[in-house]
């Protein structure tokens, strides 16, 4: 429970995640910015893998949400685009 807890609580913070749990931690902080990023940063997963990945899972909309959340924030509060964002790591070793 608390594994699953620090993954969802951390699987957003901007830096190399440091802490309990952190390869699995790791792994859903990366593979979220790949989604969040179109795969422009795919954190060295080769890219054909990524494809055969969304081929087998697909997304169901979830960019185009995600891109309509994002400009409605933007427009809501342009100091703060991305509030989801984790800049402060509060599980660390």
């Amino acid at each position: 429970m608390e594994e699953v807890l620090v993954i969802i609580d951390m699987h957003h913070l901007i830096a190399t995640y440091k802490g309990p749990y952190k390869e699995i931690i790791e792994v859903f902080r990366k593979a979220d910015l790949a989604v969040f990023s179109l795969d422009l940063i795919s954190n060295g997963v080769d890219r054909v893998f990524i494809k055969a990945v969304k081929k087998q899972i697909p997304n169901a909309g979830f960019q185009q949400t995600l891109g309509r959340c994002t400009l409605l924030q933007i427009t809501r509060n342009p100091l703060n685009p991305l509030p989801m964002m984790r800049i402060k790591n509060s599980y660390k070793d």
